[in-house]
């Protein structure tokens, strides 16, 4: 199952790490890009840096192809936008959660 998360602090690290574990074709897609490096380097994931409620953001995660965006930031206005945009793409949001912010 392709799976997005959005945020890479301590609850988006632990299900990158249990559901890479499981299999799963796992994007993280945070604001930080040490968290990125971290995250790719340690789990057989894909990262994306910058803002998970931006359109452009999500089309580079491959939204669209995913089942589950799963959002972990700690602004929940963050996330239900970031769950907006990726219904709005046509791809697993639309159900309420998602969020991250612009990488520097």
């Amino acid at each position: 199952m392709k799976i997005i998360i959005v945020g890479a602090g301590k609850v988006g690290s632990a299900l990158t790490q249990q559901l890479s574990a499981d299999g799963h074709n796992v994007t993280v897609v945070d604001q930080d890009p040490q968290l990125i490096d971290n995250i790719i380097n340690i789990y057989d994931v894909m990262g994306v840096c910058g803002n998970g409620a931006v359109y452009s953001v999500q089309k580079e995660a491959e939204v669209e192809k995913a089942e589950l965006l799963i959002a972990t930031t700690s602004s929940d206005e963050l996330n239900i936008l970031a769950d907006n945009a990726a219904g709005s793409v046509g791809g697993a949001g639309g159900g309420g959660s998602g969020g991250a912010a612009g990488c520097g």
